[in-house]
């Protein structure tokens, strides 16, 4: 399939991305000499930008983490603006509460100044305003600034506010930018190699700023974008872009995560297992929750959650717009260690109960199993295509009556009914022989099922290896992509799935003793 060779996507055809607006602000240079950044043309300009915006939160990013720390400072000093500020001198909890600060819409932070750090990996679409006060001479690095606000999920057009010094060096950035790739309006897919081919020129007239070079070398810039970008528009792979997205089945898909999402059992579950474990749990605010280590935690450390705690939310716009929040999934790393902690412990594998129900007989005892066929190979293989962990559920009465399909587990509701644990002690002395020759008995039935299950699953492997094998012999007489070290392999990867299949053992993971009133 041609997803062998190359696969691309494009902003042409994701959809989903913001518009953009530039709004260039240029300064006069007489007032570029003042080493104070009060006096500071741009710094006065960014004042009255502030007070235009009403309240609305902007995004501030420069070079340097020095220019970032004097410009808070100056603002709150002599402005009464409260910034938060990020920067790399500061540690990752620290840079976590900057942006929770300026994220929380009830704070007083209306800006956050970043150095270029900023520019990479924080993402802050619930803000609308970006504002460069300065410009890299990296395309890329200006990409990835815009690129902050420039998400999926953007609800507004960006305001990109440029402010540049008249016939200064950002000046002819701004212009190389601006004129020379539209770099501000539009994701330029060229701007990488066109500055692999410029980047001299440009540092050249940078130093000089000869006007003549300066507009020569604009109207070049224009003209090589307009060339690579068409080249790469015409290097597409159509028949690739249509075939990378199904959307019958991407609207499936999304349905059925909405559909999971909308269940909204796994803060449920996992409120459970966090009181079982000892982990505390304190409200934050609607949706989000702080976890700590609590002082009767039952193991020594809790898998993914460290010693100062952390702070999660399970609704997934919160998620997007507070980044200092971890989003809880059934994917989550804590989620799926935990569930491993629960399955791999002896917590919880045995227990007793009392229950009701119309197709027993009072007075008798029941010994509900439950199994795991587990197929271990290497992971390469991924032998959970054709035999995942796979539960069998066995249920037999003390006089060896199998009722595991006559009574479901899920209609075994308990009574509630207080055990006497010392009585129940006594009777489970007096039945252990029983109760053993039950569980043998469980263990035969559940081998069987399980015979059947890796036959079933030799059969789906073989068929779909089998048929891919043949594909690939096929394709191979036509594509030279195609190679007899491939088949092999593909030969090979069946010869270990069939063993690896055939050599799925049995384990008892629960049991449960039922006794029928």
């Amino acid at each position: 399939g041609t997803g062998r060779v190359l696969f691309r996507n494009s902003r042409h055809t994701v959809k989903g991305f913001p518009q953009r607006q530039r709004h260039a602000y240029a300064l006069p240079s007489k007032e570029l000499e003042s080493e104070d950044i009060q006096q500071d043309s741009r710094f006065v300009w960014l004042v009255k930008l502030l007070e235009q915006l009403n309240g609305d939160k902007a995004l501030l990013i420069c070079k340097y983490a020095e220019t970032a720390l004097e410009l808070e400072r100056t603002l709150k000093n002599h402005a009464g603006i409260y910034a938060a500020v990020f920067h790399e001198g500061m540690s990752i909890i620290e840079r976590d509460r900057a942006a929770a600060w300026f994220a929380d819409m009830e704070s007083r932070a209306q800006l956050l100044i970043c150095s270029e750090i900023g520019s990479e990996g924080r993402n802050f679409q619930f803000s609308s305003h970006l504002i460069l006060f300065d410009l890299p001479e990296n395309p890329d690095l200006l990409q990835q600034r815009i690129g902050r606000l420039d998400r999926i999920g953007q609800k507004h057009i960006i305001q990109i506010h440029v402010p540049y010094i008249e016939k200064s060096p950002e000046h002819l950035l701004f212009r190389w930018y601006d004129e020379g790739m539209d770099a501000f309006r539009r994701n330029c897919s060229a701007a990488q190699r066109i500055h692999e081919l410029q980047k001299q020129t440009l540092q050249d007239l940078l130093k000089t700023r000869e006007q003549t070079k300066i507009e020569n070398f604009i109207a070049e810039t224009h003209i090589l974008a307009d060339k690579i970008e068409t080249e790469l528009h015409d290097g597409r792979d159509q028949l690739l872009e249509i075939n990378s997205c199904r959307e019958n089945i991407a609207h499936d898909l999304i349905k059925q995560i909405k559909e999971q999402e909308n269940k909204q059992s796994l803060w449920p579950y996992m409120e459970q297992l966090f009181e079982c474990y000892g982990v505390e749990v304190e409200y934050h605010s609607p949706d989000c929750y702080i976890l700590k280590p609590g002082n009767h935690l039952r193991i020594s450390h809790f898998p993914e959650l460290p010693e100062e705690g952390k702070t999660i939310t399970v609704n997934r716009e919160i998620a997007l717009i507070r980044e200092d929040m971890e989003f809880f999934t059934w994917e989550h790393p804590m989620v799926t260690a935990a569930m491993d902690l629960v399955l791999s412990s002896e917590t919880g594998n045995a227990a007793i109960s009392v229950v009701k129900h119309d197709d027993l007989k009072t007075g008798e005892y029941l010994l509900e199993t439950l199994f795991i066929v587990e197929c271990s190979a290497p992971s390469d293989l991924q032998i959970g295509r054709f035999l995942p962990p796979t539960p069998i559920r066995i249920l037999i009465d003390q006089h060896g009556n199998d009722f595991s399909t006559v009574v479901s587990h899920s209609c075994l509701q308990e009574t509630g009914q207080a055990i006497e644990i010392a009585q129940m002690s006594g009777f489970l002395i007096d039945q252990r022989k029983y109760i053993e020759e039950i569980l043998a008995l469980a263990e035969n039935k559940a081998e069987q099922e399980m015979q059947n299950l890796i036959k079933q699953s030799c059969n789906n492997m073989l068929d779909e290896l089998g048929s891919e094998i043949k594909r690939l012999s096929r394709l191979k007489k036509v594509n030279p992509n195609i190679s007899e070290q491939e088949v092999d392999q593909l030969q090979e990867i069946t010869r270990l799935s069939y063993d690896s299949i055939l050599s799925a053992r049995l384990k008892l993971d629960a049991v449960r003793l039922i006794i029928s009133t």
